[in-house]
């Protein structure tokens, strides 16, 4: 994509922005109820204010701490296991169940056995179930389709398991990793705070929209809805960026060393 077509397709999705908080604000002062419904310009004056007590920013971090490690541990063991099931057959058909399971399961189904016996770690948990299916299959699907011409052509020309895997597997799995870490980092957010929310973990998002709708403060409980949804949102960026960085390190590093007589 060209940098004019960039900019363009920035200032649409600005413009759009701009135009769903213009409806948001005439739905807002058609109700006139700030209980139903408060406006984006209520909301962000409510943020500012948030902003600026100690026990939003612990509460911002508290939860951003423990849905990052909830994804990290989901998604690392996601991944391990699918090259291992890629590997091995019988441990695919082993834990196929499993993953089944924790696809279909409602999240609050989860929460609510979670929270027998994890106690405050119940968002890292949560994030970690949700994420593991997302990254476990996608990974999997990305080694399994991998195209059998090429890893036919590198054994006929005896290509190391090394090389296979660094010119094969990963241009090939950079797509579904990418899909799956975009879609699994916003689940692990929605999951993590709505298991907040349900456990009652003192110092974390979902008890700060808990006692704002609990006082009926709905320009609080938006605010802290939206903090939410930057917070996932720069998490999501940050890990896309970080995923593409070590793809094209592991891709091209080695290339960049062949070339050099």
């Amino acid at each position: 994509m060209s940098s004019t077509s960039s900019v363009k397709s920035g200032l649409r999705r600005v413009i759009f922005v701009f135009v769903w908080l213009v409806i948001w604000q005439l739905a807002a002062v058609k109700i006139d109820n700030s209980i139903i419904i408060a406006g984006p310009i209520d909301t962000f004056r409510a943020l500012k204010e948030l902003i600026k007590t100690p026990a939003f920013r612990e509460s911002l971090l508290a939860s951003s701490s423990r849905i990052a490690w909830g994804f990290f541990i989901g998604g690392t063991s996601a991944f391990v296991l699918a090259l291992i099931s890629f590997r091995y057959e019988l441990i695919r058909e082993f834990f196929s169940p499993a993953v089944t399971t924790l696809k279909a399961v409602p999240v609050v189904s989860f929460i609510i056995m979670v929270l027998l016996w994890s106690g405050p770690d119940v968002a890292t948990v949560i994030s970690a179930l949700v994420v593991f299916p997302i990254i476990y299959l996608n990974t999997l699907q990305g080694m399994i389709s991998t195209d059998c011409k090429l890893l036919e052509m590198a054994q006929i020309f005896k290509i190391s398991g090394k090389d296979r895997i660094r010119y094969i597997y990963l241009p090939h799995l950079r797509p579904f990793l990418l899909s799956a870490i975009s879609l699994a980092a916003g689940m692990a957010w929605k999951s993590g705070i709505a298991a907040e929310l349900i456990d009652q973990t003192q110092t974390s998002l979902g008890n700060g929209m808990y006692r704002s709708k609990i006082s009926l403060a709905t320009a609080d409980m938006l605010a802290w809805t939206v903090a939410a949804v930057v917070l996932s949102f720069i998490f999501e960026k940050l890990l896309i960026a970080l995923l593409t960085l070590l793809l094209n390190v592991g891709i091209g590093s080695k290339a960049s060393g062949r070339a050099k007589p």
